[in-house]
């Protein structure tokens, strides 16, 4: 994923996070939100396990990383990677929306 836009180079933190569920009734388990800056080596922000939370169709739920120190740290990519079967047992990740929140930082090429 390229973060370069018009000569600026952008990233963020991720401090906390929106997941909104889709239409379809299986839900997340077990989840890691990571950050990298070159796409190859990945910084674990947060490690969710056995997450019984989220629980019904179209609704919200924010989640606080549990990695403090690598949530200060500004990253050119994010990811959000299944761990674990979700709610039906099946390794699909059904979302219809993810915010992050955190702080941007924007820089010159």
């Amino acid at each position: 994923v390229a973060n370069d836009y018009g000569g600026f180079k952008i990233k963020t933190t991720v401090e906390k996070y929106l997941l909104k569920t889709s239409m379809a009734a299986s839900y997340p388990r077990s989840w890691m939100v990571e950050g990298s800056n070159d796409g190859v080596n990945w910084t674990i922000i947060d490690d969710v396990k056995n997450n019984k939370k989220i629980s019904k169709v179209w609704e919200s739920y924010v989640f606080s990383c549990s990695n403090h120190q690598a949530a200060s740290i500004p990253f050119s990519q994010i990811r959000i990677r299944l761990t674990a079967p979700n709610s039906k047992n099946t390794n699909f990740f059904y979302l219809s929306y993810v915010e992050l929140y955190g702080k941007v930082t924007i820089s010159q090429s």
